[in-house]
């Protein structure tokens, strides 16, 4: 595995917060693995006194009470636990290795240390049915989250089992440009699965619902960016970011948005970025690892 030191993580945030950013969100998947690099970083972070908060997605597991205490003592305020499923049998159907207990424990010891927690829900992947879909969103439910997205239909990546499954399904074909976005949804789920879970989250005010089984062609997406102008993306806390759309260019680069006091770091591989006096990009020095 390929990672920057924590050294010099530590020697980048603190050039972000001469320039004036005090908030962050580490974009890495599993802030959390290795374990040990992790918790390097959070007393390094610690020892620097830099007077920051931040976010980051953890992986649930091998999370134990040592790192979620020196994340909160760093100034870990959110984390983001990308579980996917409370079904032990999808859990297994996606390759994931772990199992919804483990999800319970890391969501309870983020809450003893007072960080915030945001769940994320995939449904309508292969080996979904109604009873997985419901023990899921009981799951969810007996977690208590400050926040809970359920995104219905999962997007097709190229070069994976996914995709392979969905040729095998006639979903795809196997040369199909996967840059706009096709979706997988469990057949005989669609209509079933949205009525439900939209039922569920109109009772429970802090889950939000992204209906993505929709398979977009070049016009659609054009039409979706061109009639809004720009998109909101709710972040925990209450806070917007924002991303200006423009569907004919090509660039691609993570911007740095400075709104209200909140930083959000956003790279988007299909809606690119225009220049906008809200946007201030910072560009430190960053050592290859």
């Amino acid at each position: 595995m390929r990672k920057h030191s924590p050294e010099s993580v530590v020697e980048v945030l603190s050039q972000y917060v001469e320039a004036g950013f005090d908030k962050f969100f580490f974009v890495d998947n599993t802030f959390n693995l290795p374990p040990s690099y992790a918790k390097s970083l959070c007393d390094l972070l610690v020892a620097a006194g830099l007077k920051i908060s931040w976010r980051c997605i953890l992986y649930p597991r091998n999370v134990d009470e040592e790192l979620v205490a020196k994340m909160a003592r760093a100034g870990c305020k959110e984390v983001s636990l990308g579980f996917e499923s409370g079904s032990s049998k999808i859990l297994r159907i996606i390759g994931k290795n772990f199992q919804p207990r483990e999800i319970k424990q890391v969501a309870e010891r983020l809450k003893k240390y007072g960080i915030r927690r945001a769940g994320f829900l995939l449904l309508g992947g292969p080996g979904e049915s109604k009873e997985t879909v419901k023990e899921s969103l009981a799951f969810a439910d007996s977690l208590a989250l400050e926040f809970m997205k359920i995104t219905v239909g999962i997007r097709i990546y190229p070069y994976t089992e996914l995709a392979r499954t969905a040729v095998r399904e006639g979903l795809i074909k196997p040369g199909d440009d996967l840059f706009l976005p096709k979706f997988y949804m469990s057949h005989g789920l669609e209509d079933w699965l949205r009525t439900t879970v939209t039922s569920w989250s109109d009772k429970r005010p802090n889950w939000a619902v992204s209906e993505q089984a929709v398979n977009y062609d070049e016009y659609c997406l054009q039409r979706m960016l061109n009639v809004s102008g720009k998109i909101r993306i709710p972040i925990l806390g209450g806070q917007k970011a924002y991303i200006i759309g423009q569907p004919n260019t090509s660039n691609l680069f993570p911007a740095l948005l400075k709104e209200k006091g909140e930083l959000q770091k956003i790279i988007t591989p299909y809606i690119p970025v225009r220049n906008d006096p809200r946007i201030r990009s910072v560009t430190p020095s960053l050592p290859r690892p």
